[in-house]
């Protein structure tokens, strides 16, 4: 017996359009705009509210400003900050101990060894190092910790840059490898602490007290908040400085840095 015409089924599309040629390059469609309410919902974690010019850009769906949405950014980071200062350098020296926050501190790695670089025999004698301290801010976590990684050079030139981050519970000095093999490559390379990490850190469990901290008080931002300051006020130096070409800064990081 025939099925009624009410229980046919639709029939299905072309296979071609559930389907796209593999050359065809399809396009996602773009986001709503925001309704009024879930702007309305959205709040800053700092007594600064969005500019009204952001808000209108918001309630009609236009794309935000680059640079109204740093400001509005700006105003986040700042309004959880000790008092700020004028960032100012300090120097400091060689790290002979590194705090690793881990049961069993690593000793090494193949990853960070296996980067490449130049053949150069003597890279150990060629190699200029710098340890500073950049003042951030007030407070204990306001000091930077800075291990910058280069080839000792007769004639100062612009060269390009790349900063490391680290992973959880490790410090700059454990990406040392790395830097080592950018340097032979023509690059001033380097690593920072992050916060409750390394020369910020006093005992095995430094970081995992800040992270309680900030879940139960709001007190700290230990995770990207923090890290943007700090990075932000490392730009600001390293492109002052006159071996860098303040258009060639790149950035990398592994795990917690990524």
């Amino acid at each position: 017996m025939g099925a009624s015409p009410s229980h046919v089924p639709a029939c299905p599309p072309p296979r071609a359009q559930l389907h796209p040629a593999p050359h065809v390059r399809t396009r996602l469609p773009p986001c709503p705009p925001p309704s009024s309410s879930s702007a309305a919902a959205y709040k800053y974690a700092t007594a600064d509210a969005a500019s009204p010019t952001s808000a209108a850009r918001m309630d009609g769906g236009a794309a935000t400003d680059a640079e109204e949405l740093r400001a509005d950014f700006l105003r986040v980071l700042r309004g959880r900050r000790s008092d700020e200062v004028e960032l100012s350098v300090e120097p400091a020296k060689p790290v002979e101990n590194p705090l690793y926050q881990d049961a069993n501190p690593p000793s090494f790695s193949e990853e960070m060894q296996s980067c490449p670089k130049e053949n150069i025999e003597n890279l150990k004698e060629l190699i200029k190092e710098e340890n500073v301290y950049l003042i951030t801010e007030k407070g204990e976590q306001g000091r930077l910790p800075l291990l910058i990684i280069s080839l000792k050079e007769d004639i100062v030139r612009k060269r390009p840059a790349v900063v490391f981050l680290h992973s959880t519970r490790k410090c700059k000095e454990w990406l040392r490898p790395l830097l080592e093999a950018y340097a032979s490559r023509g690059y001033i390379a380097v690593a920072v602490d992050s916060r409750y990490h390394g020369e910020r850190a006093s005992s095995l469990t430094t970081y995992s007290e800040a992270l309680v901290s900030s879940w139960k008080k709001g007190d700290t931002m230990p995770f990207i908040f923090d890290t943007v300051w700090d990075l932000i006020k490392l730009a600001d130096y390293l492109t002052k400085r006159e071996d860098i070409d303040p258009s060639r800064i790149g950035i990398t990081g592994e795990s917690l840095g990524g």
